[in-house]
């Protein structure tokens, strides 16, 4: 498959080759008229890119048809939320540890300032007459699929309220009351459910738009829990609600949405002070504050003139969703604080000026201590941010192209995060060398595998693409699938969530220190496997990551994200 990749690309991988199912040898929908899949493995298997032969795709983009990046929903009330005036002080270390002091009761206001440094707009873009919202969290192709609704407990002399977060006005969109304001200012805790909008990434992406979507839940997840953490609150995964009790919760059952644009829930999340109680089950309050089932406000606007219909993905939407309580997460070690840069930058800061490179310079190095800290950040360990959301799954392993770490010689690393390190190597290349990394903190288990200049192959890894070969670092997201999701669909969903958490840690982490991320969902999947040798069928590739030196774009203007809202900026109590 190497030699058939170095074909397809031939010349050099510098050229900004298109990632996406429009190149060449991609198949157009109705190139294959079979949709049905037998299981989510088989919808894995279906949706691979392969050198000169991509999963099915539209063909061409109907621009006339491009998905509306705004969900509203007419006529329903509104809540302008304050912007901050001021962002938290915490600096960068608060991106993996959550601040110690919290609000003792939570109001409207941390909710605002939560939303606004996860979902939030982060800046404007502009072009040639175009102009278009960058977020805090990241999505494929600015595609943006994933909504979210607040279930707020009485607030502020409030009734319970649901609402839909629309991030363009920094706004909440009430669609259903609880039955009475309750005493009290504040609440211990309220909820925040991720959904997603197959049809955004669709759209562009075709079949392996599932994917996307899953790992951009993934990014959401990550950044609440790190906003939240800056104000010192908990944000827990809840295992116990099923998918069709957060459609009756949330009203997704119940709206009529237009064809081929309904939301699925994703996941439910609990934020709550510093000093809740366990969480992982329904939290009484914020839930019980409006019933499923009580009667809602406003209508969904239409986000496309036509649609195609991709049958495939809402197939496996289906077969992966959540229909009981998912299994307890497993517990979290605990492990030392992450090195932070210096200087030291705040944590907001860092959030804001998050961005995807596009291209890097192809020159610059980080320090092996950089590289190391970042990868500290990656270890899931008890208090540690984001992964304290506690989501019941085993973490990926990650296979690493160093191409420039001071100190480090080029080759192929593994990272074992998953404590099956025994079966790693014996599942890859039996001629790797598993030799321990001189100067790299003794409880990561980090290992040298190969030798040697390996830019060229991870470019190919990455459908060609050279963001791969002209960072820092590239990396492969590789975990046990089949095993995991034989007895339990829904662990699909889980495990992709979880290669987005990582992918926003690297963004975050990678920002800190002058650097870009870029997450890679354009991957050759089977060359992935064959350039580690893997003969294990369930060990797959989920994600690609690179981390360089981004080179900017100077025909782009940049414009601040809310400027039309100047006059609602007002500090957190």
């Amino acid at each position: 498959m190497i030699r058939r990749a170095l074909k397809v690309f031939g010349g050099s991988l510098r050229e900004p080759w298109v990632c996406d199912p429009l190149q060449k040898g991609s198949l157009s929908r109705d190139a294959e008229h079979g949709v049905e899949i037998s299981g989510i493995s088989d919808y894995h298997e279906r949706t691979k890119h392969r050198p000169g032969r991509y999963a099915v795709g539209p063909g061409g983009l109907d621009w006339r048809s491009e998905p509306d990046p705004r969900r509203v929903y007419a006529e329903a009330p509104r809540i302008e939320l304050p912007l901050l005036a001021r962002d938290p002080a915490a600096g960068s270390g608060a991106l993996c540890k959550r601040e110690e002091r919290g609000p003792e009761s939570l109001t409207i206001d941390h909710a605002a300032a939560v939303v606004e440094l996860s979902l939030g707009l982060s800046a404007w873009k502009g072009y040639g007459g175009t102009r278009w919202a960058l977020r805090m969290n990241p999505s494929s192709g600015n595609l943006h699929p994933v909504e979210a609704y607040l279930l707020l407990p009485p607030l502020d002399g409030e009734p319970g309220r649901l609402c839909h977060y629309e991030p363009f006005d920094h706004v909440l969109e009430v669609r259903a009351l609880g039955p009475g304001a309750e005493a009290g200012d504040g609440a211990g805790a309220f909820v925040v459910v991720l959904t997603s909008i197959w049809w955004r990434e669709c759209w562009k992406y075709g079949e392996r738009a599932f994917r996307y979507c899953l790992l951009d839940a993934g990014h959401a997840a990550a950044a609440v829990s790190v906003a939240a953490g800056l104000f010192g609150l908990r944000v827990r995964y809840m295992t116990e609600p099923t998918d069709n009790e957060l459609r009756a919760l949330t009203g997704l059952d119940r709206t009529a949405f237009a064809p081929f644009e309904d939301e699925d829930p994703v996941m439910a999340l609990l934020v709550e002070g510093p000093h809740g109680e366990a969480a992982g089950s329904l939290p009484r309050d914020p839930l019980a504050a409006v019933p499923a089932g009580s009667e809602l406000m406003g209508a969904p606007n239409r986000l496309s003139a036509e649609h195609d219909d991709w049958s495939v993905v809402y197939e496996a939407a289906r077969i992966t969703e959540k229909r009981r309580s998912g299994p307890a997460p497993p517990p979290l070690p605990w492990r030392g604080g992450v090195p932070q840069p210096s200087p030291d930058l705040p944590a907001a800061s860092v959030i804001r000026r998050r961005r995807s490179g596009r291209d890097y310079d192809g020159r610059t190095a980080m320090t092996s201590g950089d590289f190391f800290a970042i990868l500290e950040s990656l270890m899931p360990a008890a208090g540690r941010l984001p992964y304290e959301l506690s989501i019941p799954v085993r973490p990926s392993d990650l296979f690493i192209f160093v191409h420039r770490v001071e100190g480090l010689e080029k080759g192929l690393y593994v990272l074992v995060r998953s404590g099956e390190g025994g079966r790693l190597r014996g599942a890859t290349d039996p001629r790797f060398l598993w030799r321990a990394v001189e100067g790299a903190p003794q409880d990561l288990e980090l290992r040298l595998l190969r030798r040697g200049d390996l830019s060229r192959l991870a470019a190919l890894c990455a459908c060609g693409q050279a963001i791969a070969a002209d960072g820092a670092f590239s990396l492969a997201m590789v975990t046990d699938l089949s095993g995991a999701v034989e007895a339990d669909a829904h662990a699909y969903r889980r495990l992709h969530w979880e290669a987005g958490l990582t992918g926003q840690v690297l963004y975050l982490q990678a920002t800190a220190r002058g650097l870009s991320g870029t997450g890679i969902g354009c991957f050759f999947d089977d060359l992935v496997r064959e350039l580690l040798g893997i003969d294990d069928d369930s060990l797959q590739c989920v994600y690609l990551f690179a981390v360089g030196k981004a080179v900017g774009d100077e025909r782009l203007s940049t414009a601040p994200p809310y400027a039309h809202l100047a006059g609602r900026r007002r500090s957190l109590p």
